[in-house]
């Protein structure tokens, strides 16, 4: 299908996709969701914002699933972006909403205290944010949600009939109870969640990996009742500096500290529904550290410049908990170490799954028949990668220019 042209309009589109097969296995994710992402991808303008609200009852937050559903999902956006180029440069963000479905948001309900970062579909739905085209997969489940997205969202934003936009649905099968026993009162080992988070990266050019290592952090933090606690929780992101980047490959291609900086604020802001102002910012020192409060302050990020593979964790004591990935986990290991030697506790450490790419069919082949092509997919998901394309399309540019 031919990308609709821009007009112009900047607003984010919203896709609004229903709750996820269980188990949500990477085929099951596939044949759920790819057709109707396939669709959103490409009626899409170059160089668009998509949202995607997955809608389900995500209470109690459970770390374990909620970060391999992000992998899946994100592994599923990238592959689709590889095989569509007319949405290579899309900027896709999943938000988790948590939402059961018959459940109904009314104008005087009592919005129950929340401390964590997934907003119900009414707190979502009245948000700040003002989108442009809302997408839904044309089943039951597609128009129930919108249905009750639009009941909310219609008090604070006018929704013209050509913005709502059904696209062809996936299938979504069941074959067991979800994980989640809400009925539980004692939290298990995997709702453990903390007041203070730590991970780190380059977060150069930045790309899904990167949007999953940062979203699965903000699913470990309790947030606080200001009321009571003044002290909001904290993420401490750790983001290279010069020092660390000397011996990058492409490193004539990588962006400057404080574009990577506000790429992951930004990214927070559209996971947190918490629009960033001039006034949640500021700048620490010479460009040494970068903070920003969201969420009416009850979170802290603090995006500090690191020049070692500790940063500020065997410097400040108080941090809980440390998001790593296969790549860095041994990076994790040498922090508690060191901690360790300082007398200090050990982190918690939590990993997050590997991206991987999704095929629909046992020859690796597309749903039009193609081939994968595993160089597109690592285009995503690789800042060396993106740095190299870059690379080679100005060397291929300045040679153009000298013929």
């Amino acid at each position: 299908m031919t990308p609709i042209p821009s007009s112009g309009d900047s607003r984010p589109a919203l896709c609004l996709l229903a709750a996820p097969p269980s188990p949500p296995t990477r085929q099951a994710l596939s044949a759920a969701y790819r057709q109707p992402l396939s669709s959103v991808l490409s009626r899409l303008p170059p160089s668009s914002n998509l949202v995607i609200a997955l809608a389900a009852p995500f209470y109690p937050l459970q770390w374990p699933s909620l970060q391999s559903l992000l992998a899946g999902l994100y592994s599923l956006i990238a592959t689709v972006q590889a095989t569509h180029t007319t949405s290579n440069d899309a900027n896709v963000t999943i938000v988790l909403v948590d939402h059961e479905r018959g459940r109904q948001y009314p104008p005087d309900r009592v919005v129950p205290f929340n401390d964590t970062t997934v907003l119900d579909l009414g707190t979502f739905a009245s948000g700040p944010q003002c989108w442009g085209d809302v997408f839904h997969p044309s089943t039951e489940a597609g128009y129930e949600l919108l249905s009750t997205f639009l009941k909310t969202a219609e008090r604070f934003q006018t929704f013209l009939q050509k913005q709502l936009i059904a696209v062809p649905g996936g299938i979504s099968l069941t074959t067991r109870p979800a994980d989640v026993d809400v009925s539980r009162t004692q939290k298990s080992d995997s709702e453990r969640r903390y007041r203070s988070v730590v991970l780190a990266g380059t977060f150069d050019h930045f790309h899904v990996g990167h949007k999953l290592l940062i979203h699965a952090s903000t699913l470990l933090l309790t947030l606080p009742d200001l009321e009571t606690n003044p002290q909001p929780a904290s993420v401490i992101i750790g983001i290279s500096g010069d020092a660390l980047l000397k011996n990058k490959k492409y490193a004539s291609e990588l962006e400057l500290w404080p574009a990577r900086a506000q790429s992951v604020l930004d990214f927070l802001a559209a996971i947190l529904s918490s629009p960033l102002s001039a006034k949640d910012q500021e700048t620490i020192g010479d460009g040494e550290e970068v903070r920003a409060r969201f969420c009416e302050g009850r979170i802290l990020v603090r995006c500090v410049n690191i020049s070692d593979v500790y940063g500020p964790t065997i410097t400040e004591e108080d941090i809980d908990a440390i998001i790593v990935s296969a790549e860095t986990r041994s990076g994790g290991a040498a922090v508690n170490k060191k901690r360790a030697e300082q007398g200090w506790r050990e982190l918690e450490l939590y990993e997050i799954d590997v991206l991987s790419p999704d095929t629909e069919d046992a020859d690796g082949n597309d749903e039009e028949g193609n081939p994968a092509a595993p160089g597109d997919f690592s285009a995503k998901i690789s800042s060396t990668d993106i740095r190299r394309r870059i690379a080679e399309a100005r060397t291929q540019a300045d040679g153009q220019k000298h013929d």
